[in-house]
């Protein structure tokens, strides 16, 4: 006969993960010496991180406390970072923590324009002003744009790309697809565009 389904995997992690993590904090609060320790303590192998801050200096701060991470504890994270802008921000893959990375062409002039793209997958993470014209060719290689959000040096290059992709993909029969997060007036001005 077959063992019972699980139908609560999710909540079973998480409360095993709490539990874990329980002794290590005075309330909500982790001394930042400790943060090493809880890391390793709540992220499971193959965990998907986002690593984002408030700041730069919070993402700054995880990044670093990533890279000092056991390997044989913690590995094969799927990573989700807006921008690889430290040696951190690479070792992390390099260590062994997170996945092989995929093919990765990557631009970030803060304030003006940022983009990953990611030619295993075929997505582009966001489209900075100026995105299509350093991409060259690049652009049919993009499937997917993920937009993580609606700063202007994000979204700039959108017009453009959907533009010169866009027609090439519906010619081709592959349909380019644009995520973005809800909740934005700037990204539902672009969709009357």
């Amino acid at each position: 006969m077959n063992a019972p389904l699980v139908w609560d995997t999710q909540r079973r992690s998480r409360t095993a993960r709490l539990a874990r993590a329980s002794g290590l904090a005075a309330g909500k609060h982790v001394e930042a010496d400790r943060i090493g320790v809880l890391l390793q303590a709540v992220i499971e192998p193959g965990d998907r991180v986002c690593l984002e801050g408030n700041n730069q200096k919070q993402a700054d701060f995880l990044a670093q406390a990533l890279t000092a991470l056991d390997p044989a504890a913690v590995h094969d994270l799927h990573m989700v970072q807006s921008v690889l802008a430290l040696p951190e921000h690479l070792d992390i893959f390099e260590n062994g923590i997170a996945m092989d990375p995929p093919r990765l062409t990557v631009f970030s002039t803060p304030l003006i324009s940022t983009w990953v793209l990611d030619e295993t997958h075929r997505i582009l993470f966001d489209a900075g002003d100026g995105a299509t014209a350093l991409l060259e060719g690049k652009i049919h290689k993009a499937n997917i744009v993920a937009l993580t959000h609606a700063h202007r040096d994000h979204i700039a290059g959108l017009p453009q790309l959907l533009n010169l992709r866009g027609g090439v993909a519906a010619a081709a029969g592959e349909p380019l697809r644009v995520y973005h997060p809800d909740g934005s007036g700037s990204f539902m001005a672009m969709g009357r565009f």
